[in-house]
């Protein structure tokens, strides 16, 4: 079995003159993504493959989580920006067989709708399930159990175990 974490970047300022591609996280985000990485270290998930979306925001998002979680060094992937389910599904069937937990860093509608498409009710817990169903805010985390190789990585194929948002870790949830 394999873990997968995916990760929406911490809250944005809004898009200036440099466009969406380059919105920085404001200082909320920051402490939110940090939080979320102490939080993957007292569970003590390592990733081995962290990828990352060429936004600003994901790549300030790492920056934060990385420190506190103890990241190997990201790859930074231009495809992943705003990237689709499909798009990171297609991405997760190129993982290598030998990694056994991978973390992605990146966008909404994506992450929650690949979130909810991969869990498998049966195999998921409940309550994490409901909520993420619910809301997948600015830095929110799920953590996934994935039951089969990244290759064959299909609809239905993990089971949600965990679901991380600010407001579980004394911040405040922000779309």
């Amino acid at each position: 079995m394999s873990t997968l974490i995916l990760l929406r970047h911490g809250k944005a300022a809004p898009a200036g003159a440099g466009g969406d591609h380059n919105r920085a996280l404001e200082p909320r985000g920051r402490e939110a993504a940090a939080r979320v990485g102490a939080r993957l270290k007292e569970l003590r998930l390592k990733p081995e493959l962290v990828l990352v979306s060429s936004a600003l925001r994901t790549r300030e998002t790492y920056q934060c989580v990385a420190p506190e979680a103890g990241l190997v060094e990201p790859t930074i992937e231009d495809q992943l920006y705003l990237a689709s389910a499909q798009v990171l599904l297609r991405r997760l069937k190129k993982v290598p067989q030998r990694a056994k937990c991978i973390m992605i860093i990146g966008h909404n509608p994506g992450l929650a709708e690949l979130t909810l498409r991969s869990a498998d009710p049966a195999e998921s817990d409940a309550d994490a399930l409901k909520r993420a169903s619910q809301r997948f805010p600015t830095a929110a985390c799920a953590i996934l159990d994935v039951f089969t190789p990244w290759s064959e990585i299909e609809d239905g194929d993990c089971g949600l175990k965990t679901y991380i948002t600010p407001d579980d870790l004394g911040g405040v949830n922000e779309d």
